[in-house]
């Protein structure tokens, strides 16, 4: 148990590392479009997914 949760440790942290070199073109221009993208699909998740649903 201790094993596997070592293990997706890891692999969290390759993922970080992963993140962290995609961001070597770490301009605010890029890093502000990224974070309005995420609001965005927040937005959207809340706002138009429900309404979706409504009868």
């Amino acid at each position: 148990m201790m094993d596997e949760i070592q293990i997706s440790m890891k692999k969290q942290s390759q993922v970080l590392i992963h993140i962290e070199e995609l961001n070597c073109c770490n301009t605010p221009i890029f890093t502000t479009t990224y974070c309005l993208l995420i609001l965005l699909f927040f937005f959207y998740w809340f706002t138009i997914f429900p309404s979706m649903f409504q009868p």
